[in-house]
């Protein structure tokens, strides 16, 4: 049994923004001390169907993503690494990094989504909420006052 719900925390990050989001809602919410940080980032793939961008594109907003990580934690106050992932399902592949880690909890920042994105692509806040192996922190985002 861990030690700690926050001793090892997957973070998915979708973009960005999402990272932006995320990182300043992991600082407020999370004690640097004993909790180390696997943020993921996963290239949806097609699985038949034509991928949303091309990939070279996508690994660069990956790469892009992941800038914005270092330079938030690059200090070092937070234990971090973050991985790639390539997959048909976001939820799939983060509860796979989740596995891989032992990670005590997935915790994430949900994206404003319209209605019908959410029922073309799913709702990755569904997938994430209802996995059944890992416990599930879904830190408020900040607001503009904060």
């Amino acid at each position: 049994m861990p030690g700690s719900l926050t001793e090892r925390v997957v973070v998915p990050l979708a973009n960005e923004d999402d990272a932006t989001n995320s990182l300043s809602a992991i600082e407020q919410w999370f004690d640097p001390a004993g909790t180390k940080l696997t943020f993921v980032h996963v290239i949806e793939k097609g699985g038949g169907a034509p991928d949303k961008a091309p990939l070279g594109a996508r690994e660069e907003q990956a790469d892009r993503i992941f800038d914005i990580v270092e330079a938030h934690f690059g200090s070092g106050e937070f234990a971090v690494e973050t991985t790639l992932r390539y997959g048909t399902s976001v939820t799939d592949e983060v509860v796979a990094v989740a596995d891989a880690v032992d990670a005590t909890v997935i915790a994430f920042t949900p994206r404003d989504h319209t209605i019908l994105s959410k029922l073309l692509s799913g709702n990755l806040t569904t997938g994430i909420v209802s996995n059944e192996r890992f416990p599930v922190v879904v830190l408020p985002p900040q607001t503009d006052d904060e």
